[in-house]
């Protein structure tokens, strides 16, 4: 009898164990599970879709006979809020819809070659815009507008504008989301080094007499991007050198600056990697 209570004894403190272990394994797994990333089952999906419109007005120019045309090349989602959430960062100038846009930009031509100040001068115009997903993964997706025109004048200008948005939130990731508190400074430094490299700079100072940063001192500006391996900020003809100088495209490797993120901008990153 004594032994089979000994048995019952031990099969209960057993029991006891077990459960208690499985609580804390059930508690490890919980405070694991806040510490993953919040992934959605999938990135989000959608479509290109391009548009292009020309003018019915014709320009003979060297023996080429020419016209103006709007293009455009947008991503269009399944879910129609990040749709509304991208269209003033693809219709820059603030139009509702890619006709709309057309619309204005022929009517400008038309207008311009019907005036009889301007009939025997016109060249054809033209405005292309692409705008490209150049990331998208399940936490947040990167957009790269690039738009190239000409409405007269000695050139043309290109631009490229990124934008980043968050996919949970819908909103537009600023890079204040994604620093840690009081990493800006330490950010623009690293930041000024591959500047500096890319530019091919021998003395800082030049920076001064050479560039249009106020004071002569580095700036990053809002116009950044997420790729594969680089956070990117781009700096478009005459905002910080003049035109025949061209645009600046600084690159800093994500390993450079994975001290200075929150965990925000950590999550972006490594949602990157496994995507």
């Amino acid at each position: 009898m004594a032994i089979h209570w000994m048995h019952k004894l031990i099969y209960i403190i057993l029991l006891v164990v077990f459960i208690w272990a499985c609580g804390i394994e059930n508690n490890d797994k919980s405070t694991s599970a806040k510490n993953k990333l919040p992934f959605l089952e999938d990135t989000l999906q959608f479509s290109y879709v391009d548009f292009n419109e020309i003018s019915p007005y014709f320009a003979l120019h060297n023996d080429t006979i020419d016209t103006a045309f709007y293009s455009i090349r947008y991503p269009q989602f399944s879910i129609q809020k990040y749709n509304d959430l991208l269209k003033p960062h693809i219709l820059i100038e603030g139009e509702n819809t890619a006709q709309d846009a057309a619309d204005n930009f022929i009517m400008g031509y038309n207008e311009f070659v019907e005036d009889e100040a301007t009939r025997q001068l016109h060249f054809a115009w033209y405005r292309k815009i692409e705008c490209l997903i150049t990331i998208n993964t399940p936490l947040f997706f990167s957009m790269k507008n690039k738009l190239s025109e000409y409405t007269g004048g000695a050139h043309g200008n290109n631009y490229v504008f990124w934008s980043n948005f968050d996919i949970l939130k819908a909103e537009k990731i600023e890079l204040t989301d994604v620093l840690a508190e009081n990493k800006q400074e330490e950010l623009t430094k690293i930041a000024e080094r591959y500047f500096i490299e890319v530019e091919s700079i021998q003395d800082t100072t030049s920076l001064d007499s050479s560039y249009f940063f106020e004071g002569g001192k580095f700036k990053l500006n809002d116009n950044f991007g997420f790729t594969e391996n680089h956070l990117v900020f781009y700096y478009n003809e005459y905002e910080i050198k003049p035109y025949s100088e061209g645009t600046t495209e600084v690159r800093i490797p994500y390993e450079k600056i994975h001290g200075l993120l929150n965990i925000r901008g950590k999550q972006y990153i490594e949602s990157i990697k496994k995507n």
